[in-house]
This record gives structure tokens, sequence and C-alpha cells, in this order.
């Protein structure tokens, strides 16, 4: 799912996934032969994507489905923004 966002990011952007929710319908075994995972990025902004994979068997069984999202930031050695939540959260050092 990472791969499907990553093809459509521009240049000197990066990504990290933000959180995950895979749901296994059937097991995959050695009986279950080859198997077909395809990928789609459903929406691709500014800050956040979000994506969806399946995976199925040759006869077109749902095995498993999966979603994620995913956290867009600019990977040319800028930080990113800092929001008021992420300075309510900053801890003081301690001496």
């Amino acid at each position: 799912m990472g791969a499907c966002v990553y093809t459509r990011l521009p240049a000197k952007t990066g990504y990290t996934t933000q959180g995950i929710n895979v749901t296994f319908l059937h097991p995959v075994t050695i009986d279950t032969g080859r198997i077909r995972c395809e990928g789609t990025a459903v929406h691709v902004g500014r800050r956040t994507a979000y994506a969806t994979a399946t995976i199925t068997d040759l006869t077109g069984r749902l095995l498993a489905h999966a979603t994620t999202t995913c956290q867009i930031f600019p990977a040319d050695g800028r930080q990113p923004a800092r929001t008021r939540q992420h300075d309510a959260q900053d801890i003081s050092p301690t001496a």
C-alpha cells in the first residue's frame, strides 16, 4: 500500500505509515496456490494519503483486505511544520 502512495508523490516528498488495518478472511497455505496482491492509492493529499489492498487467489476468492493512512512530508531536509499539539507534547529537559 505504501508503494501505491509513493508512486503518486511528487519529487522530494516522503511518507510514513500512520495506521494500518488488515483483515484476514482465509488462511494462505501451500494448497492455496498462487495469490495476487493489488493495491490502490485511494486519496493522496498534501498531508495525508489513504490506500487499500486486497489479496485474492487465482479463482478470485478474497483472502485478505487492508487499509492504511500515511503521513506525507517534505523529504528535502526541511522539517515538517509543528502544530500546537506537538508543542503541547514537548517535555522540558531536566538538569
